[in-house]
């Protein structure tokens, strides 16, 4: 099949399910990736194999599409590195390095011990990959929280500032750790694609205090967010059977796992740095949101090696299922207090 007709598919499955995700008061991006899954061997693979394999399987048309992938999570994630905002750290820099700090060790030990203790759930023993499941389940995804929070209208809030802040924190962190684990990682992809991965992000981090939002840059934003970055996270479900490799045990100690980490994490170091109990909880919820950055992680880290399928469908589930729960729970306990 044509190039161009196959990315006209998956931009049209991307915008579908991205507007029906925003239909039921979720994230963009949330619709995307299941869409990937619904077009990939997962759903339609099933159902209709001969058409799966002329949408996938032609070598020379795969070959330019994820030339073409790759060219839209580069410019996803500098979007993502131009909106880290530190103007606001110094203002709150208690209860932000707290939650921060918290927020990623706590869900960092789980994760590393929960390799380094049962090994064979995760089917290796590997110290880079106790290091990377840490990883994995401590960082947040900034986009899909600023999203979330602006579902809830709290955008310009306090409490939104501090949640932004800290994501910032986070991801920068977990960014740096991915970058040293990859390096470190034998038989890893070509390094200039782990180099790109995390400079095109740092370069949009070093850009963002310069960056001035005007009407040539709010287009070019606009047209990377909604018509080339979705290209990215629809095509993440084309590769993958989420049914063949869906592990219940593996799935379900990630997200626990996860979710137990970050919320406990965040909550206990907010509140020791004086924010009120249920703020703190609703802190925590807000960055329990993966996401977005946790779907990119697992795919660098797959085609390098370093997981499984097995871990890649474990970390994708518990990216959409933390981001869905979010929103829902910061409404409740904003009810609540």
């Amino acid at each position: 099949m044509n190039i161009v007709i196959q990315i006209i598919i998956l931009l049209g499955a991307a915008l579908l399910f991205g507007k029906i995700a925003r239909v039921f008061k979720q994230p963009a991006v949330l619709g995307e990736l299941i869409g990937g899954v619904i077009l990939g061997p997962t759903v339609l693979g099933a159902f209709a194999p001969d058409f799966a394999q002329t949408f996938l399987g032609h070598p020379g048309a795969t070959s330019q599409r994820d030339a073409l992938v790759k060219a839209a999570l580069l410019l996803f994630l500098f979007t993502v590195g131009l909106e880290m905002n530190f103007a606001n750290l110094w203002r709150q820099r208690r209860v932000v390095f707290a939650a921060t700090a918290l927020g990623i060790a706590v869900p960092f030990a789980l994760g590393y011990f929960a390799v380094e203790l049962f090994p064979s759930l995760w089917g290796s023993k590997q110290v880079l990959l106790a290091v990377f499941i840490g990883t994995a389940l401590s960082i947040s995804a900034l986009p899909v929280i600023a999203r979330v929070l602006a579902d809830c209208n709290m955008l310009q809030t306090s409490f939104a500032t501090m949640v932004l802040v800290s994501a910032t924190l986070t991801d920068i962190v977990g960014w740096a750790l991915f970058g040293i684990i990859l390096k470190s990682h034998a038989g890893a992809v070509p390094g200039v694609v782990m180099d790109l991965t995390l400079g095109v992000f740092l370069l949009g981090v070093v850009c963002s205090p310069f960056w001035r939002d005007g009407k040539l840059q709010e287009k070019g934003l606009w047209v990377i967010r909604n018509l080339v970055a979705p290209i990215y996270f629809v095509s993440v479900g084309l590769k993958f059977n989420f049914v063949t490799n869906f592990d219940i045990v593996l799935v379900t100690v990630v997200f626990l796992i996860a979710c137990f980490g970050k919320v406990i994490g965040v909550t206990a170091g907010a509140t020791w740095a004086g924010m009120p109990f249920k703020q703190s909880l609703a802190a925590g919820f807000a960055l329990n949101a993966r996401g977005a950055m946790e779907i990119v992680l697992a795919t660098v880290a797959l085609e390098s090696g370093l997981i499984d399928e097995r871990i890649f469908v474990a970390l994708f589930v518990m990216a959409i299922g933390t981001s869905v729960l979010s929103g829902p729970a910061i409404k409740h306990l904003e009810k609540a207090s």
